[in-house]
């Protein structure tokens, strides 16, 4: 099981990003670690960035699990929503034989 270590150094934040109903739009975050490997994902606020839950690769959101999260078609109903990136850390699982 990987366990989990120092917290990444943050390079990139998200920023505010305006998009007009019908295109598209991306957020990007970037981050560097000392060891191990760098994960990413996306997640949502509906309700003023009170509570965050971990987005999931449906439409009309990809690429989740990276460094750019894209929402193609943009619609009203998104007017609002907030998001935020998570960086993590992991260190692989070290095993030692006696």
């Amino acid at each position: 099981m990987p366990l989990a270590s120092a917290l990444p150094t943050i390079t990139t934040q998200p920023v505010t990003v305006t998009a007009a109903t019908g295109t598209n739009a991306t957020f990007t975050q970037a981050a560097t670690v000392t060891s191990g490997t760098l994960t990413y994902r996306w997640q949502l606020s509906t309700d003023n960035g009170s509570t965050f839950a971990d987005l999931a690769n449906n439409a009309p959101y990809s690429n989740v699990t990276t460094a750019t999260l894209t929402i193609t078609g943009v619609t009203g109903a998104l007017n609002g929503y907030r998001y935020r990136g998570v960086a993590t850390q992991i260190n692989p699982s070290r095993i030692r034989s006696p």
